[in-house]
């Protein structure tokens, strides 16, 4: 890919105002069921901040840390109905928010168990701009500094959505997704339409387990 090396990380918040190593590959997953995709959520959280997040459990959504405005005024949108949420974690180093919040019969989309190996395929879904459900296919490029860096372009307000792998014919999330690059030129700055930086599954069950056992 050009420009890797001016690449630009950006974090994904839209406002209105502007795990082991293996290889689990399963040529049966072709695209996202509707029943995965309906557990990539939207979510508002104050005035101005709009994002996606996952359902990983019962009435348990993980989304990014950076996309909290306001804690107390986070709300989630399920099955078209808007529910306020409670924020039990928050790990801005790690860029990582845990709610609390309905989730109905929303499917738990599982945490991958394997690292991605090279140029596996992956998923990246979130709400971009604050509009409809986006899914856009990629591959792994590679993982740097703890993130992982794919193919599947994203845009702002996709920011705590999920990056899906497939693993023995299931689709698993891989990682979430938290910003997308971009190169300089002489006239500014231009997004890549084919890069999203996501932070990795074995990062999130990191996190996870560790504020687990602090509690």
């Amino acid at each position: 890919m050009k420009h890797l090396n001016k690449i630009v990380f950006f974090i994904l918040v839209y406002s209105c105002l502007s795990l082991s190593i293996g290889n689990a590959s399963d040529l049966t997953c072709h695209w996202p069921s509707s029943r995965v995709l309906g557990s990539i959520v939207p979510i508002e959280s104050g005035k101005s901040s709009h994002a996606s997040g996952v359902v990983v459990s019962n009435n348990l959504v993980l989304t990014a840390a950076h996309v909290l405005e306001d804690y107390y005024e986070t709300v989630v949108a399920v099955n078209n109905q808007m529910y306020l949420a409670s924020v039990l974690l928050v790990d801005k180093e790690a860029d990582i928010a845990l709610l609390s919040v309905r989730t109905e019969n929303l499917y738990p989309i599982p945490l991958s168990k394997y690292e991605l190996y090279e140029r596996q395929e992956v998923w990246a879904v979130g709400y971009p701009r604050a509009q409809s459900l986006h899914t856009s296919s990629g591959n792994f490029v590679a993982k740097k500094a703890e993130a992982i860096h794919t193919s599947a372009g994203i845009d702002s307000g996709a920011s705590g959505g999920g990056l899906l792998s497939c693993e023995h014919g299931e689709f698993v999330l891989a990682g979430m997704l938290r910003g997308y690059g971009a190169y300089r030129t002489d006239q500014g700055l231009v997004r890549l339409d084919d890069y999203s930086i996501s932070v990795a599954a074995s990062d999130i069950k990191f996190t996870l387990d560790l504020s687990y056992n602090e509690h």
